[in-house]
């Protein structure tokens, strides 16, 4: 066997890009040979692959705490489930200035001021921490080039992952916000792990003067799962952090508080809620087994006050209950009589003008934000209840949405064609069978199909008005807060594509109000055909031409409207992207000829 013959001229470790691609040797010359032979542009840029260059670590400098979580960053875990290193440390490219000497991101650097950013950005979508006790002001420390003063609060870290991807300014760089809110996630779980194997009772200050120290990593890790679903679209990593959140929240006993029995009972009910809520919403949307029982007889904290009537917690916890329970197991018609009914006693509570605060502040925000979040969860409940006899489950998505059956999954389409927007004409009609081809709506339940359809549009109205609501009147009450009310046209820009952050567990509701216009729009072009080719009374529609012109108008503005929120979200948010595509398209058949 003859030696392998060594090479004369040993392969450069520089290989342009044509010939990288082409798996050729290049001879690193600039052009290379096989690019000049070939007339192609010889251009080298560097490979991903290989160790990470890092900039260099500046020493901590001696007044910080040697126990603080920025300084017991060690090397990643080995295995398949650790998180992703950081292309660059918080001393990195990720503190660099802009042209007009600030940082690019929200960077804060004491505590305060990172309450205060927390209680402007994510308070009054989240309220999972007790009303602020004066007026909230940002007070960004953005002309500070240091490390931000992070205390050993868990609670600190996860706030500023949450507060560091509201875009700030005219800046655009979302992988250095993203980069930056990993990392103080990552310093949170392992400020989480600090407290978990610390002796008890933990000695440090409180990070927010109303928040118990035990309980700060409970919260903190319900805001990680929060970051984690709304952007890095992780479903499985959310709900399981929520199972942890959970069984830390039941040690503490947040699932059995009575009404005022500590001076932090509000601070505990209010975390109790949230997590109820975050977790119930996260089956639901992914129709997957509730983390807790429904019901379950040990569940006794009352909800948090929010100073508003109606008050809509008792509404969207039960609302949540009975989408639980109807996606379990089909109801028994009995069952869903008595599931309409408690239904429809929430809409009654919810549907009237809420009063008592005004939103001026976060803490009224928050309580008109959750109002309009109560009314869509409870209507969202309603239509889900009558839409299998509205419908009969005909699908309307070509993927799968929420709970919404895809068409690529439909066992049978009664449209005899294999488009589901593609509607058949009259002369094919002419000669069809006109009823006996239609899935029996009637038999599915205790309700008839044009009742439940009916009242499947009155809720798919009043989702879509609630969505403009939040992310419209809202949002503008929103920038006039002290923080943002001298903010430029850029960054307001900015921040109504980013607020509400509860945008990506409430979209489901919204692609399920626009599957009930778009299949109502589908009845409608069929009862005008009907009308054309059939002399069965019973086809023929009760609305007038001027009627239904009416109803196609408001179908198609309804629709509209959700695009352009859907639109607005989908570069921030994760799962908005693809419900935004999906939702476009059927809007442009569904709507051509109309």
């Amino acid at each position: 066997m003859h030696p392998r013959r060594r090479l004369e001229v040993p392969p450069v470790k520089a290989a342009c890009l044509a010939c990288r691609a082409s798996k050729a040797r290049c001879n690193g010359q600039n052009p290379c040979n096989r690019c000049s032979v070939n007339g192609k542009v010889c251009k080298f840029i560097p490979s991903q692959r290989g160790r990470v260059v890092r900039a260099p670590v500046t020493p901590p400098s001696t007044h910080k705490s040697s126990e603080s979580p920025a300084s017991i960053e060690g090397p990643e875990g080995d295995g398949p489930y650790k998180r992703p290193r950081l292309s660059s440390g918080p001393r990195g490219p990720l503190h660099q200035r802009s042209g007009d000497g600030s940082t690019n991101i929200r960077i804060h650097t004491n505590g305060q001021a990172l309450i205060d950013a927390y209680y402007l950005l994510i308070h009054p979508c989240y309220p999972v921490l007790p009303p602020p006790v004066a007026t909230i002001a940002d007070k960004e420390q953005a002309q500070s080039v240091q490390e931000p003063e992070f205390t050993r609060s868990p609670l600190a870290h996860a706030i500023a992952a949450l507060v560091a991807l509201v875009p700030k300014g005219t800046c655009r760089d979302r992988i250095a916000r993203h980069d930056y809110a990993e990392h103080c996630s990552d310093l949170a779980l392992r400020a989480i792990d600090w407290d978990m194997d610390a002796p008890e009772p933990l000695l440090r200050n409180r990070f927010h003067h109303d928040v118990p120290v035990h309980l700060e990593s409970t919260i903190a890790n319900f805001l990680v799962a929060v970051y984690e679903y709304n952007y890095r679209g992780s479903m499985m990593r959310a709900r399981t952090r929520m199972a942890s959140v959970i069984t830390m929240a039941m040690d503490l006993g947040l699932h059995g508080i009575n009404i005022d029995t500590t001076a932090d009972s509000e601070c505990k009910r209010r975390a109790w809620s949230m997590i109820l809520f975050f977790a119930n919403k996260l089956s639901i949307i992914h129709h997957l087994p509730p983390l807790m029982t429904i019901g379950d007889p040990r569940f006794k904290t009352p909800p948090p006050t929010l100073s508003i009537v109606p008050e809509p917690w008792e509404a969207i916890l039960g609302a949540q209950d009975i989408l639980l329970i109807s996606q379990a197991r089909p109801p028994s018609p009995k069952e869903l009589e008595a599931l309409d009914a408690t239904v429809s006693t929430y809409i009654q509570n919810l549907d009237r003008p809420p009063t008592g605060r005004e939103p001026i502040d976060a803490e009224g925000l928050a309580a008109h934000n959750w109002w309009a979040v109560g009314r869509i969860v409870v209507h969202s409940a309603r239509i889900r209840l009558h839409r299998p006899s509205a419908f009969a489950d005909i699908p309307a998505f070509v993927n799968k949405h929420c709970d919404m059956t895809a068409l690529q999954d439909a066992k049978h389409f009664p449209i005899p064609t294999t488009n589901c927007h593609e509607l058949p004409s009259p002369e094919s009609l002419a000669d069809s069978p006109k009823t006996n081809e239609w899935p029996d709506a009637e038999a599915t339940g205790p309700f008839s199909a044009r009742g439940s359809a009916d009242i499947c549009l009155k809720s798919a109205f009043i989702v879509l008005r609630m969505f403009r609501y939040l992310t419209e009147v809202l949002v503008d009450r929103h920038l006039q807060m002290p923080g943002t009310y001298g903010a430029s046209e850029d960054e307001r820009r900015a921040i109504k594509a980013s607020v509400p952050i509860t945008m990506p567990l409430m979209a489901c509701s919204a692609m399920q109000a626009c599957y009930v216009m778009i299949m109502t729009l589908y009845k409608v072009k069929f009862t005008l055909i009907a009308d054309q080719t059939s002399e069965d009374s019973t086809l023929k529609s009760d609305l007038s031409f001027q009627d239904t012109e009416r109803l196609v108008e408001e179908l198609r503005h309804g629709v509209r409207d959700s695009l352009h929120m859907l639109q607005k979200y989908g570069t921030e948010f994760a799962h908005v992207g693809p419900m935004y595509e999906e939702l476009k398209m059927v809007h442009q058949v569904a709507f051509l000829d109309v």
